[in-house]
């Protein structure tokens, strides 16, 4: 955690600032201003009755736009890992699966959140276990996996991209506003 004083004219702000780290690889600072822009990613599958098939095609709308544009779609062998697992602990066998990754155009962004699958009743795709988003380098993807790739389905998934207007740091400091990030787990 960091600290610091902001001094503006004679008003004095202090703020926090925390970083979330998930890993090594990825930490996020909580305390920026995020610029949020939406995705929409529909699948068109076979659907359930052919199971085997795995081939939908996906098209992407970057905010609200309403043209459907490409975007690069590819299938990738994974190693499933049961929650609380580790590696450590790695005497069970482990099953090779399949999953199909979607560029959703997020190049840049520091977080994201999946706000909705449309239509909200296809019990094939569940959030973490067969659809979710993934970062790799800069960019963003959805995946999915099992029956949820063959499915047709929308989701909606939010970008955010930290700004680096410190106009919208100043606004806060004029109004005497302090912004606190805490977890509390």
């Amino acid at each position: 955690m960091l600290s610091g004083i902001i001094q503006h004219e004679e008003i004095t702000t202090i703020f926090v600032i925390n970083i979330l780290c998930s890993s090594m690889v990825t930490c996020i600072d909580f305390s920026k201003i995020v610029n949020w822009e939406k995705r929409t990613l529909t699948c068109f599958g076979n659907d359930i009755q052919n199971g085997a098939n795995y081939k939908s095609i996906c098209k992407l709308t970057i905010a609200d736009s309403t043209k459907l544009i490409e975007t690069d779609c590819y299938d990738e062998e994974y190693t499933e890992q049961l929650f609380g697992e580790t590696k450590k602990n790695s005497n069970k066998i482990s099953s090779k699966r399949i999953r199909t990754i979607c560029n959703i155009q997020c190049k840049g962004a520091d977080r994201d959140s999946v706000i909705s699958k449309i239509p909200n009743s296809i019990h094939e795709c569940v959030r973490w276990h067969n659809y979710n988003t993934l970062k790799k380098d800069d960019q963003w993807y959805m995946w999915r996996s099992g029956k949820c790739r063959n499915v047709t389905i929308t989701f909606e998934v939010h970008c955010g991209f930290p700004t680096h207007n410190p106009n919208e740091f100043n606004i806060l400091a004029q109004n005497n506003i302090s912004l606190s990030t805490k977890i509390h787990l």
